[in-house]
């Protein structure tokens, strides 16, 4: 992902819903929830 969400993974959770995650202290095996967004 590129802008704010540099850094960042998303993934469909839904028609409209993305999971926003990105590695935990420069570890790839482990992720932060970063959010979950609807995109209506």
């Amino acid at each position: 992902m590129g802008g704010i969400r540099a850094g960042q993974w998303s993934a469909r959770l839904s028609a409209n819903q993305r999971l926003i995650v990105q590695p935990e202290d420069g570890d790839e095996a482990a992720v932060l929830i970063v959010g979950i967004i609807d995109y209506h």
